[in-house]
């Protein structure tokens, strides 16, 4: 978002009037505000009119414009004995204003807090850029910027930081008509001699209980602002949703350093209120006959990118992309595309079968009811049976039927999702369903990993809701021989169900994505969505680390008391030993709109819900 939107917004007003109150409260011994940390490239302005009476030089120790100084004769000597560099105007002889530059450092003043700069020597810290009143309606604080600007840059200097308090409205407009750019934040809250600090960068938080407490050091980073625009030859990632599953992606991808936007059709989208986007886009709903034109017509407005790599969420997506392949295909970068062929026929369950059983592994007995006709067929087969929609993301995802009576009814009811696959139905539990997630190079291994269900909605048969990494290398093994052979590229995972023998069946490939429960790979430490963005670039794909982090995953947004369910099952408090936790929408890295937007969402959907249940009470 850029900085003076942000500035201007309710939030930020409803923050200074609460900095205001609690001022106000602690008598004046309490203090609060939030720093926007820039960058500023040290670009021409281009000519700078001046009347010849206005004169830029550097000052030392001792000038003789000191007096004229805003700050105390105190402060402007611990500033030069600290190494800072004071360039002062003057028109006519006189003072006019001045700026301070850091070099490596600079110890904040307001607060306890020192600023570490890149250790490239290319960058530098500017402040306390004060402009005589007199002077403030004229050029002298462009000629100022100016002069300082060009001699910095003689000296290998490409960029200067700044911090400007998120309720100086007026500063941050100017900073950024001259190109400054947001790269961080942090908030301080002060009471006497204890201060706290939150960051985007780290430490993320510190505590101080006093005021000889050292000062927690903010490491600015190398990467580029995250308002500035995109450099020529660039590439970015453009993401085919914001809920829950396209949060996680473009979260890991941002990360990276990567430039990432969203394509969504659904404005309460709890994921389009990330800071880690650089911009959405309004589209059609992905069913919609229009949705590939959008998408078309979508690149024009990031052609600023030489190249934008499209990574579909679920596998309607997929299906678009595969079949309008020669309409996006020149456009975006997509991993799979030379295979899109490939990728559509197994996301078709009626051909799960024949590549199975022709890799060597078991597959439920299965059969396609295309028409009503056809359901006496299904009598030779032993109940219970499991339905599934031949297309992805029918009308319904699963169904089980106790008796062929009962199958007659579902096929009834569920007619206008034909063709339907009819499976006999493996015998097990949510904890015997396992998968692969693969990482393929035109076929080859990168990197894979195993995880379980531990409970899904429907229980045994529906989204998963609780998922765990594994250690079970004959998964992974069963995985790699299911797409052997196929020169595909990108992220894939095959689900297989354990039966009471021990014998593993296969359930279901995902193709030309990742899965919902891709949030479990990456805080696992297996970036999934790295992987697809860089094998679209024809890049090799980062492996990581060679261990991976134990992890368990709750899908809170299907079952919001998935994670207390699973405490309860444990018979502990803080979920499974040994494992670190993971949530849709919540992650401690100070992106918590999208969390506290889902939250309101879901208090919203259970109002109606109660609403909805006392009026026909």
């Amino acid at each position: 978002m850029p900085m003076t939107r942000l500035a201007r917004s309710w939030r930020t007003k409803l923050l200074y009037w609460g900095s205001r109150l609690f001022s106000l409260l602690t008598c004046g011994r309490g203090s609060m505000d939030i720093y926007l940390i820039c960058t500023q490239p040290l670009r021409e302005l281009g000519p700078v009119r001046s009347s010849g009476s206005t004169r830029v030089c550097e000052v030392h120790a001792g000038t003789d414009f000191a007096g004229a100084f805003p700050r105390s004769e105190e402060v402007n000597r611990q500033r030069f004995e600290a190494g800072h560099s004071c360039f002062v105007a003057t028109v006519k002889e006189q003072f006019a204003g001045h700026i301070w530059i850091a070099r490596g450092h600079y110890d904040e003043d307001t607060f306890r807090c020192r600023y570490t700069l890149p250790a490239d020597g290319r960058s530098v810290w500017d402040f306390d850029v004060y402009v005589e009143p007199r002077y403030r309606l004229g050029r002298t604080g462009a000629l100022l910027w100016s002069e300082v600007a060009g001699q910095l840059r003689a000296q290998g200097v490409e960029q200067s930081y700044s911090r400007i308090s998120l309720f100086n409205t007026q500063s941050i407009q100017v900073h950024e008509r001259m190109g400054a750019s947001r790269v961080a934040c942090c908030a301080f809250v002060a009471l006497g001699p204890v201060q706290l600090m939150l960051s985007s960068v780290g430490p993320r938080i510190r505590l101080s209980l006093g005021r000889k407490s050292a000062r927690p050091e903010l490491k600015l980073p190398h990467t580029a602002a995250a308002d500035a625009p995109p450099t020529p030859g660039s590439a970015a990632a453009l993401i085919l949703g914001a809920d829950s599953h396209g949060l996680a992606m473009f979260r890991a991808l941002a990360r990276a350093g990567i430039d990432c936007y969203v394509a969504e059709h659904d404005p309460t989208q709890p994921g389009l209120r990330s800071r880690y986007l650089k911009g959405h886009f309004s589209v059609p709903h992905f069913n919609a006959p229009e949705y590939p034109a959008a998408l078309t017509a979508l690149r024009q407005k990031l052609s600023a990118y030489q190249d934008v790599v499209l990574l579909a969420v679920n596998d309607r997506h997929v299906e678009q992309i595969g079949k309008h392949a020669e309409l996006l295909g020149p456009l975006y970068r997509v991993a799979w595309l030379p295979q899109a062929q490939t990728v559509l026929n197994l996301q078709r369950k009626d051909a799960l079968e024949a590549r199975s059983r022709a890799q060597g592994l078991n597959y439920p007995r299965s059969m396609v009811i295309a028409r009503m006709t056809q359901a006496d067929e299904a009598r030779e087969f032993q109940p219970p049976l499991i339905l599934k929609p031949v297309r992805p993301l029918s009308a319904f995802k699963t169904e089980i039927a106790q008796s062929h009576e009962e199958l007659l009814q579902l096929l009834q009811r569920h007619e206008a999702s034909l063709p339907i696959l009819v499976q006999e139905y493996i015998a097990g539990g949510d904890d015997s369903i396992f998968f692969g997630a693969l990482t393929l190079s035109e076929g080859r291994l990168v990197r894979g990993m195993v995880g379980r269900k531990l409970a899904s909605h429907p229980p045994a048969r529906g989204q998963t809701t609780i998922a765990q990494t594994y250690d079970e290398p004959e998964v992974l093994r069963l995985s790699q021989r299911f797409f052997e052979g196929l020169p595909l590229s990108g992220v894939v995972s095959l689900e297989l169900k354990r039966d009471p023998q021990g014998r593993y069946w296969v359930i279901e490939p995902t193709v030309g994505r990742s899965d919902f429960w891709v949030e479990l790979c990456i805080q696992a430490g297996y970036n999934q969505p790295l992987h697809e963005y860089q094998l679209a670039l024809g890049l090799r794909p980062e492996a990581g680390p060679q261990t991976l982090q134990p992890s368990v995953w709750y899908d809170t947004e299907r079952d919001p008391l998935a994670f207390v369910h699973h405490c309860q099952a444990l018979h502990k408090y803080m979920g499974l030993p040994g494992h670190r936790s993971s949530f849709p929408y919540l992650r401690q890295r100070f992106d918590w709109l999208p969390f506290l937007a889902s939250s309101i969402r879901l208090a919203g959907k259970q109002a109606v819900r109660a609403a909805r249940a006392l009026r026909f009470r």
